[in-house]
């Protein structure tokens, strides 16, 4: 009697454990997608708030670059990883110009945050505010 009582006691331990497992993944799984359209509801906000201020072309490359981000992070449920990282895991979700046209107003970006030395010329400051804008404008649309 006794073992039995322990057998069954272990059989129900293991189930309530399984149970407990699968719905602490469903809820790791499934967390940021209560409302899926949450974040661009954000996005929009923050687009919006954007377009209101008077911002240089090298500021508006950052805050591109950074909604950009925002938006991938959420869109990909990847909201540990950064930009770049990003953009190598889902490089097949892009068409391949546009890709390279992100990377490369991502890397003017970067020199803009990093560089003390760097002193882009404006057509390529208006080229990459350009891209990141279509970038991040197009993520709403997708």
């Amino acid at each position: 009697m006794n073992g039995e009582l322990i057998s069954l006691l272990t059989i129900l331990i293991m189930l309530v454990s399984v149970v407990g497992l699968a719905f602490i993944g469903y809820k790791l799984l499934f967390s940021g997608r209560k409302n899926p359209e949450l974040w661009q509801v954000k996005l929009r906000s923050k687009l919006s708030e954007l377009h209101t201020k008077n911002h240089d072309t090298k500021q508006l490359i950052l805050e591109y670059d950074k909604l950009y981000a925002f938006a991938l992070k959420h869109k990909f449920n990847l909201h540990q990883e950064t930009l770049g990282q990003i953009l190598k895991l889902r490089a097949g979700k892009f068409d391949r110009q546009e890709l390279n046209a992100i990377w490369d107003a991502h890397k003017i970006r970067n020199r803009l945050a990093h560089d003390i030395d760097y002193k882009p010329g404006q057509s390529e400051l208006n080229k990459a505010m350009i891209v990141l804008k279509r970038a991040v404008e197009g993520l709403l649309h997708n």
